[in-house]
């Protein structure tokens, strides 16, 4: 079971992360083969694709440095972008 930490509005910072993943223009299948942990870093995120989930997984970090998680697909990549998806859920740290 999930434990929801909070619920975070997408910001500039997660915008252009997922500008970056998209201008990478790779299938899925081509995520598969390139899974990373730490792919896409900034000053408050740090993941990268996971083939086991299937997904992109990210650290978050708060300005007092608390760390929480969240999952997105490439079909929520592309929701961010377009302005459809205007929040995140962050997972408390297993």
């Amino acid at each position: 079971m999930t434990q929801i930490e909070s619920v975070k509005d997408v910001d500039s910072e997660l915008l252009d992360i997922c500008k970056e993943i998209k201008a990478q223009n790779y299938s899925f299948e081509e995520w598969m083969n390139s899974e990373s942990c730490d792919m896409f870093q900034s000053a408050h995120y740090c993941g990268g694709f996971d083939a086991d989930d299937q997904a992109f997984w990210f650290s978050y970090y708060d300005d007092n440095e608390k760390e929480s998680y969240f999952r997105m697909d490439l079909s929520e990549v592309d929701e961010i972008i377009s302005g459809n998806r205007k929040t995140i859920v962050l997972e408390k740290p297993k």
